[in-house]
């Protein structure tokens, strides 16, 4: 099976204050690690990997899409320069860390409702991921 880590700047960072961006995190790395199990690869952490995964959850409107993903850690795509995320947008990007090239990204928004129980909340994320994911092979 191949390898992956998080790659370092992944994050969810809010401001507004109803979430728990704690939790989220945990719910967003545990769907993220579930669906690449499926696909046999398995996180290592911190070693010699084959993928860096990243993640980022916009708190601010009309984030920049280079922004996003250079905020992982991760090299941006040329032609991203001025594509625009609306706030509450969940980007998701693959880096192959052998070759150093950004090799798949997406993004979703509204999979993150504050209204929402905990339960229902870890719920929606894991169906966002899992929709999110369906063309990783």
């Amino acid at each position: 099976p191949a390898s992956f880590d998080f790659a370092t700047g992944s994050t969810v960072s809010l401001i507004d204050l109803r979430f728990d961006s704690f939790a989220i995190e945990a719910d967003i790395r545990e769907a993220l690690e579930v669906e690449l199990r499926e696909r046999e690869v398995i996180r290592d952490r911190g070693g010699d990997v084959d993928y860096r995964v990243g993640y980022v959850l916009l708190s601010k409107d009309a984030s920049k899409l280079t922004d996003a993903v250079r905020t992982m850690g991760l090299p941006a795509l040329q032609g991203d320069e001025d594509r625009e995320l609306p706030r509450g947008s969940l980007l998701l990007a693959i880096l192959d860390a052998r070759e150093g090239e950004l090799i798949w990204r997406t993004a979703i928004e509204g999979a993150i409702d504050h209204s929402r129980s905990a339960k229902e909340r870890k719920r929606r994320i894991a169906a966002a991921i899992e929709f999110m994911m369906t063309e990783v092979r």
